[in-house]
C-alpha cells in the first residue's frame, strides 16, 4: 500500500505483530501464525534478495542454460521456475506487442526436467498454471515447451494435450500409455502396444516435428 520496497523479513515481522496482537480476531492471529512459519521456511532457502537477476545472462542466441536446481527444498524449486519461467514469457510478449521493458526478439526454448513435479496431475504448484499458459499461448510468442518425464500419467492433462509432438521411449506402464494415447491423436494404438518392446535408444516420434 505504502509502494515502498520490502523484504521477506519485512513480511515476518508483520506476521509476527499480528499474531501477537491481543485485540485482533483469533483466526486473523491464527492464519499469521500459520503463514509465518511458512514464510520462515521461504526466508531459510536464501533465494530472496533485493535485485532481479539479469535475464540476458540466461536467454541469448545460441546459448544453452542449465539450471540446476537440486539439492534444495521443492518449495524453492518451484518458486524459482515460476519466476524466471514469467519473466520470460513476460518478455516475449511485450517483444510481440512492441512495448518497452525488458524483451527479446529471438525465440526461446525452455525445457523442463522431471516435469510432474513442476505440472502435476493432481495438485497446483506455483510454476504450473504459468506452464499451462506458456504450452497454451507461447507458441505465437515465440517460447517453446519441451516437457520430459519418466511418468507422463502424473502430468496434468491439459498440458499434455496442447504438446503437439512427442517422442516416447519404453513405456511399460498401462496409465503412462493411456495418458500418452489421450494426449495425441497421431499415437495410433499399435503404437501404443509397441511401447513396452522398445529397446534402449528407441523411441516413436508423432507430431509435426
Amino acid at each position: 500500500e505504502k509502494g515502498d520496497s520490502y523484504t521477506i523479513e519485512d513480511i515476518l515481522d508483520e506476521l509476527e505483530n499480528i499474531s501477537n496482537d491481543q485485540e485482533r480476531d483469533a483466526d486473523d492471529r491464527e492464519r499469521a501464525e500459520k503463514l509465518q512459519f511458512r514464510f520462515g521456511r521461504l526466508a531459510s532457502y536464501d533465494i530472496f534478495g533485493s535485485s532481479d537477476h539479469n535475464l540476458e545472462e540466461l536467454a541469448a542466441p545460441q546459448q544453452l542454460t542449465v539450471l540446476d536446481l537440486s539439492g534444495i527444498p521443492f518449495e524453492a524449486q518451484d518458486v524459482i521456475s515460476q519466476l524466471i519461467l514469467d519473466r520470460l514469457y513476460q518478455a516475449k510478449i511485450r517483444n510481440k506487442l512492441g512495448e518497452d521493458g525488458e524483451t527479446y526478439d529471438y525465440p526461446i526454448f525452455s525445457v523442463i526436467e522431471e516435469a510432474h513435479n513442476f505440472c502435476p496431475a493432481e495438485d497446483q504448484t506455483s510454476a504450473s498454471q504459468k506452464l499451462s499458459e506458456i504450452a497454451r499461448e507461447g507458441r505465437k510468442f515465440g517460447m517453446f515447451l519441451t516437457l520430459i518425464t519418466q511418468r507422463p500419467s502424473r502430468i496434468d492433462e491439459d498440458v499434455l494435450s496442447q504438446c503437439n509432438s512427442m517422442i516416447v521411449q519404453r513405456i511399460v506402464n498401462s496409465k503412462d500409455q493411456n495418458s500418452i494415447a489421450k494426449a495425441s491423436e497421431a499415437m495410433a494404438t499399435d503404437m501404443i502396444d509397441e511401447l513396452p518392446s522398445l529397446n534402449v535408444g528407441e523411441a516413436i516420434i508423432t507430431g509435426p516435428a
